[in-house]
């Protein structure tokens, strides 16, 4: 998670399996004020793990967030780290980030021109520019791939019951699972390199 008691390294966050980490993964974890401050406009926040996702109308996202920073610092001496912090934000409001520019990161990732196409991971899922999700899921096939042909060169031909079982049961229902939540247009062409791939 990106918190950290005072006096502590900014950038490194609480130490693994220190006292403060699970203190601070246990506040971290528990998103329900934000959440109900951004159901009125339709957003919401959720929790996995140590992450916390907040969507909804940026400039409301960005006050409630910059809210609970606030209350975490007052209450608890807990500092949060903008820079481990990602957003995404469409372009029509991208207006929006201005005032918050250079202290969140805003993730993207690179297409064969060097263009930056914008977006963010949720649990392992692209959400962004079309292109982002696109490039993303590419991403993951590739992963899929390399593994399943390690899988192939380990087992050998002789075992070629074991590979349809791992691809099927592994390779093929990790992809599903990134398909699966992401738009139909934007997955078609990672669900034909998949295919293909696999």
């Amino acid at each position: 998670g990106g918190l950290t008691p005072m006096g502590r390294d900014g950038e490194t966050g609480v130490a693994q399996r220190s006292v403060e980490a699970g203190v601070a993964s246990a506040i971290s974890i528990h998103p329900e004020t934000i959440d109900a401050e951004l159901r009125p406009y339709g957003g919401g926040a959720r929790a996995g793990h140590d992450d916390v996702r907040a969507c909804g109308p940026p400039w409301i996202v960005f006050a409630a967030m910059q809210r609970f920073h606030d209350a975490l610092f007052l209450r608890l001496g807990l500092v949060v780290q903008p820079s481990k912090c990602e957003c995404w934000i469409d372009e029509a409001h991208i207006a929006s980030l201005d005032a918050h520019r250079g202290l969140v990161t805003r993730s993207h990732l690179l297409d064969g021109a060097l263009t930056p196409h914008y977006g963010v991971m949720c649990y392992g899922v692209p959400i962004g520019s079309e292109e982002y999700v696109k490039l993303a899921l590419a991403g993951k096939c590739d992963e899929i791939a390399s593994i399943s042909n390690k899988l192939i060169a380990t087992l050998s031909s002789s075992h070629k019951q074991q590979l349809w079982l791992l691809t099927l049961f592994s390779a093929a229902r990790k992809f599903e699972y990134f398909a699966r939540h992401c738009y139909s247009d934007q997955a078609r062409d990672g669900c034909t390199r998949f295919d293909a791939i696999i």
